[in-house]
């Protein structure tokens, strides 16, 4: 993709070269990759508002007896359910809860000490996820978090943006668009502006319409509708 917006820069280096190539006096490989990573960012805040499940993902906390405190899942945007998973054919919630009201709704004393009679919950504290019942019990994959999953930044030439490949010619043209913009380059920024409003456009448009479950073909009603 870094190739691709060099082309359109009209700055192209040899794709065999060692990355990252930092010699330019224009645009270095690591300025280029640094944009990529931002219109990744942005990218993938676009995907999610059109569909929030779009990058959800989950993993366990390692239960520790003792321990209601554990550090959110690396690069959590925002969670989405929080399980009891120790019965796995039947997982059951656990519901969020303010950190002002949870001895209201879920007092410690209905923690895990009976699975059927259960009905804890949590709350988010900063970087943490908070039981509002202290575990009695020790267990690497008692609770699985569903959570929305910041994408990981490229730094090698190796690396491949986890954005879906049909979006990815968006990712170019905004890594033009700021490459023009440090360049001061005028109308041409203002056009490189414009092709990536409209591949933004397109990939929300996308994103929403693949949620959207559709008939393959209308069909006509054969009812007979006679005089009242």
């Amino acid at each position: 993709m870094i190739d691709a917006s060099r082309i359109l820069l009209n700055e192209p280096l040899s794709s065999g070269r060692t990355f990252p190539d930092n010699t330019s006096s224009f645009w270095t490989d690591s300025q280029l990759t640094t944009y990529h990573n931002l219109i990744q960012q942005e990218l993938q805040q676009t995907i999610i508002q059109a569909d929030e499940d779009y990058f959800v993902t989950q993993a366990y906390l390692s239960v520790v007896a003792g321990t209601a405190e554990y550090a959110l899942p690396t690069n959590t945007i925002k969670v989405v359910r929080v399980e009891d998973n120790r019965d796995t054919s039947s997982p059951r919630e656990l519901n969020p809860v303010t950190i002002n009201h949870r001895e209201v709704l879920y007092p410690p004393t209905h923690f895990l000490t009976s699975q059927a009679t259960w009905n804890g919950g949590y709350y988010l504290r900063g970087q943490q996820i908070v039981l509002t019942d202290t575990p009695n019990y020790t267990d690497s994959a008692a609770v699985r978090v569903h959570f929305v999953r910041r994408l990981a930044d490229v730094v090698a030439g190796s690396d491949t943006s986890e954005l879906p490949g049909e979006h990815h010619r968006a990712l170019v043209w905004g890594i033009t668009k700021y490459a023009l913009f440090q360049e001061q380059a005028g109308e041409a920024y203002v056009q490189a502006s414009g092709e990536y409003e409209k591949m933004t456009a397109r990939i929300q448009k996308e994103v929403e319409a693949r949620q959207i479950q559709r008939p393959r073909r209308v069909t006509q009603s054969q009812g007979y509708y006679g005089e009242g």
